[in-house]
Parts: structure tokens; sequence; C-alpha cells
């Protein structure tokens, strides 16, 4: 049966299990994947490749020079989306270090750099059969998604898997600050904070497998966007 096309949202805290069940979930469902996350660890890759190469390092400060380079990226990002979706996912391993993830964080909250990050993604969806997970996707960037998801698990879980993630480079109880300090940010921040909203599903992860995550949601699915199909 050829079942219509619809977008899927999902949000919820850094290390709940986003990426992995949003890609298990494209993968099953033949849909694209998109980590909205990559698209600031990104930016933030390419603004530390430009100062080091200007060796303008004291410049990272001033939001004047990131507006900037935001419009130089907007136009290398833009020029072949599809293209760039694609090097995303194979730069994730770069894009994945503390250092980027950190700096990422920290640029995140400026505004032009969201609206650029906020068109390129609804433009980009707007040809439905997407699975997009972030922190602001159900609320901003996806406020239409037929399913809407908000993934959550607990803190000794998320602690467990970054410190598997860096493969015991840093140790459990400076993970445990720095998760704490992010979600603090994430909740707070005045544009785009994260937060469930009323129309979202909310999953507890904590003892599921990714496997069984994904089942779960295919379930909803079938339950409502595709009832009638």
């Amino acid at each position: 049966m050829t079942r219509k096309k619809i977008n899927i949202a999902i949000d919820g805290p850094v290390v709940c299990g986003k990426t992995t069940v949003g890609k298990k979930l494209a993968q099953r469902l033949n849909y694209q994947f998109l980590d909205s996350g990559l698209l600031f660890r990104h930016f933030a890759w390419f603004c530390q490749k430009s100062w080091t190469a200007s060796n303008q390092e004291n410049e990272r400060i001033k939001k004047e020079k990131i507006i900037k380079l935001s419009l130089l990226w907007q136009e290398k990002i833009t020029s072949n989306q599809q293209e760039f979706v694609q090097q995303l996912e194979k730069l994730r391993n770069t894009l994945s270090s503390s250092e980027i993830s950190n700096l990422a964080s920290q640029l995140a909250p400026i505004p032009e750099l969201r609206k650029i990050i906020l068109s390129f993604q609804r433009k980009l969806t707007q040809e439905k059969g997407w699975v997009v997970v972030g922190r602001d996707i159900t609320s901003e960037v996806l406020p239409q998604a037929e399913i809407k998801i908000f993934l959550t698990a607990s803190l000794e879980i998320r602690v467990k898997r970054r410190y598997q993630e860096q493969q015991g480079k840093i140790d459990l109880p400076t993970i445990r600050e720095e998760l704490l300090a992010r979600d603090k940010r994430d909740k707070n921040r005045s544009v785009s904070p994260l937060k469930k909203t009323a129309d979202s599903w909310e999953i507890d992860n904590t003892d599921l497998s990714s496997e069984e995550n994904v089942e779960k949601i295919y379930q909803l699915i079938l339950k409502t966007a595709w009832n009638n199909n």
C-alpha cells in the first residue's frame, strides 16, 4: 500500500537518543533524515576554520563578525541543499567534538543565525518525507508536522551515553555538569527554547532500546497520520 508522505519532528534534550532513533525511523520509512544540531555545529566549524585561517581568534565574541560569517555560510549551504545534507552526515564525527559542540551552543541563540537555519530547514522539507530532529523542531521549524515527538531520558542514562560516545576521554562528573549546564541554556534561552508542545507525544526512552523507540513511533504514525490511508 502506498501511503502519503508526512513530516516527523522529534525534539528533546542533548543525548536523549534523538539522532539514533530518528535515523532508524527514517530508514524504516525510507524517508530522508536531518539532524538540525549538525547545522549549528557545521556553522561553528565554519567559523573556527575562518578564524584560524585569518588569525582572528579574538573576533569570535563579536556578534557583527558572526553575522557576516553566517551570510557567507548561507551562500555555501544553499547552493546545493541535498548535497550539503549528505555532506553533514559525512562530517558527523568531526562536528561531534566537545569543542565544536560547545561553540555551537554559544552561537545558537544568535537570532540572525537561527533565521538562516530556520529558512533552510523549512525550504528543504517542503516536499514531505522527512524525519527532522533537534530542540525546536516541533515548536518552530515544523509546527505543522503530522507527527511530533518529544523524546526524554533520565540524566543518569544520558551521562552514560555521552561517556560512551567520548570513549572515556571525559570523566562522568564533568559530563554531568556539562549536560546540566546545556539543559539550562536550552530551556532558558530567549530564542526558541527547548519545550514540549501541547500536541507532541512524549516518549521516555530511559529503558527502551532504539528499536523499541522506533516501533513505538511507527505505531503512533499508523494510528494517527495514516489512520485513514
